[in-house]
């Protein structure tokens, strides 16, 4: 008898980990940095690769070497407080908890993790080491047109660790299992030292 089949279904326990040291030498944040959303509703993910082909002999693709840049996510929440949009973007809130955008934003990496339902109620976990805010958007309408909220839609990049080129970590978790997995990004290096 053939197993059930696994697929993917739900989307879920979005957060960034705002403050993060991502350095050739050293790559860290910390647990209590972390930032849920809430209202996460969907998350495009496309991989940027390019493919060389060293053909060999009559084989055209003898050696086949594939190159990831990087990769884009377009995630779609029901809402963001203006702290996190402020922590995605590098800048302080003003005194009286403006946000002020200017021409000139330099956004800062960040980490992020969230997670996606199987069809067996297990989940495929997620986290992404380097990223950071290109854009966002959000469409107002008047309430007499709709009932609808309004998202708001983040487009991320995530490049990958200086440390060691890693740009998306991936992990399945049975039923039940614990999702403390998505609450921490590895440091490294390890230190041998408790």
């Amino acid at each position: 008898m053939a197993g059930k089949k696994k697929f993917l279904k739900g989307f879920a326990n979005l957060g960034i980990f705002p403050e993060l040291t991502d350095e050739t030498d050293s790559y860290k944040t910390t647990a209590e940095s972390k930032i849920k959303f809430d209202g996460a509703v969907s998350c495009s993910v496309t991989d940027n690769k390019s493919t060389n082909n060293i053909p060999g002999d009559d084989d055209p693709a003898w050696y086949v070497e594939t190159q990831w840049s990087d990769t884009d996510l377009e995630i779609t929440v029901r809402g963001v407080e203006l702290s996190t949009l402020a922590a995605m973007l590098g800048v302080e809130l003003t005194e009286d908890a403006t946000l002020e955008e200017t021409i000139n934003l330099s956004s800062p990496r960040f980490g992020l993790s969230f997670s996606a339902l199987r069809s067996d109620l297990g989940y495929r976990l997620y986290r992404y080491y380097s990223c950071s805010l290109t854009g966002y958007s959000v469409s107002h309408q008047t309430r007499a047109d709709t009932t609808e909220a309004q998202d708001y839609t983040l487009q991320i990049k995530a490049t990958p660790r200086k440390i060691d080129g890693a740009i998306r970590g991936t992990k399945d978790i049975a039923k039940g299992d614990s999702l403390g997995w998505l609450d921490t990004l590895p440091t490294l290096p390890v230190s041998d030292t408790p």
